[in-house]
């Protein structure tokens, strides 16, 4: 046995392994720049124009160049998309709650995985990648201008059902990689010195109202969320009123500056509950309950029972957008008193709408497709 080692090592060849019937699996071969996508592989979507916008698209592994996920590029609205580069491996969203993205032109921009510590820039549309140093995992990400914002958990660990994490504000102007860190205070009722980091099962980037103006949630399952306001990019945070009471807060938009829109909700199981969407006019001084909608009856306006996920306010502030938990989608032109709906196929999966101009909407669903409106009523899947 040590002889033949011996004689191994010297250089002997090895054996020959014995032929077999089945045919080598092809290698799967990245796709080129150029290459066509198709809109139902793109997972997430950053319009910079009616025309112009960047998108995510991933292809599965069981498909000929599968496993992997590529930066795309549109010139005509969403219907036609093309590759413009390769997401580094380690990033291979294939739904659109895994990711967040904020392009500054089809050339530059951020892409983070969100619930994991991944985020990358680009300068070249994704040809090469450079890694953002981030402290702990993203949870939402809001562009205005060239300044980013990035909200992160510092949870030990995900397992954990309602875990308590201290959370950031991230900071960074188009093209650092290095940001500037800020800890949110806990103002809230649990953790009321501001002194003490904020813990929160979730931190959520709602608005940004200006390049150094924002505005988080923090909570704790069960007990009232608070809101916070800063207006120097997080160097110090107020507390607002929250009417909310102990809904969970979906979303914030704001037509003007003094004028916001909050919608909340509280899911009683099968995707009913209770809705309320409240108004101000002095930033959050004084709040006005616009609807409500239950499934006990109580109602204001038509705004219903059913649970939604995503609040978008359309370019020109006129429309408030309603994406349904399961499907459809409802639009509001009176501030969210009065609700229209269309129902569309989103698969039950969750789904963010983009806009860009004036009307303009557009909302990726993976291996369904892209739906667009350009009135801000009627939306239409993509071919």
């Amino acid at each position: 046995m040590i002889a033949g080692l011996a004689l191994a090592a010297c250089g002997s060849a090895p054996a020959r392994r014995q032929s077999t019937n089945r045919a080598a699996a092809p290698a799967r071969v990245a796709l080129s720049a150029g290459a066509a996508l198709p809109s139902r592989a793109v997972v997430a979507v950053d319009m910079l124009s009616p025309q112009v916008g960047v998108g995510i698209a991933h292809l599965p592994a069981s498909s000929e160049h599968g496993g992997r996920s590529y930066l795309a590029l549109t010139a005509d609205g969403g219907s036609h998309w093309q590759v413009s580069g390769s997401l580094p491996r380690l990033m291979v969203p294939s739904q659109t709650y895994q990711v967040a993205m904020a392009f500054i032109s089809p050339d530059e921009g951020y892409v983070t995985l969100l619930g994991a510590n991944r985020a990358v820039f680009t300068d070249d549309a994704g040809r090469t990648w450079s890694p953002v140093k981030l402290p702990g995992r993203p949870t939402g990400l809001d562009l205005v201008g060239r300044s980013l914002w990035v909200t992160t958990d510092l949870c030990p660990a995900r397992f954990i059902p309602t875990p308590l994490c201290p959370t950031d504000l991230v900071t960074l102007r188009a093209g650092q990689l290095s940001p500037t860190v800020l800890p949110i205070p806990a103002m809230g009722p649990v953790l009321s010195s501001p002194a003490v980091r904020s813990k929160t099962f979730q931190a959520t980037l709602l608005a940004r109202i200006g390049i150094a103006a924002g505005i988080a949630a923090e909570g704790q399952e069960g007990l009232p969320v608070s809101l916070l306001q800063t207006r120097d990019a997080g160097r110090s945070w107020t507390l607002l009123q929250n009417p909310c009471d102990r809904l969970d807060v979906i979303g914030l938009v704001h037509p003007t500056a003094q004028h916001w829109i909050l919608y909340c909700n509280l899911d009683g199981g099968m995707n009913q509950g209770t809705n309320q969407m409240w108004d101000t006019t002095d930033a959050g001084r004084h709040w006005h309950l616009t609807a409500e909608g239950s499934e006990t009856g109580a109602h204001i306006g038509n705004i219903g029972a059913g649970m939604s996920g995503d609040l978008t306010l359309s370019g020109n502030g006129r429309i408030i957008w309603l994406l349904g938990a399961v499907g459809g989608i409802t639009e509001s032109t009176d501030g969210g008193h009065h609700w229209d709906s269309q129902n569309i196929d989103t698969g039950g999966y969750d789904g963010r709408i983009v806009t860009v101009g004036a009307t303009g909407g557009w909302l990726a669903l993976p291996g369904i497709g892209i739906y667009r409106t350009l009135n801000g009523a009627t939306w239409t899947l993509l071919p």
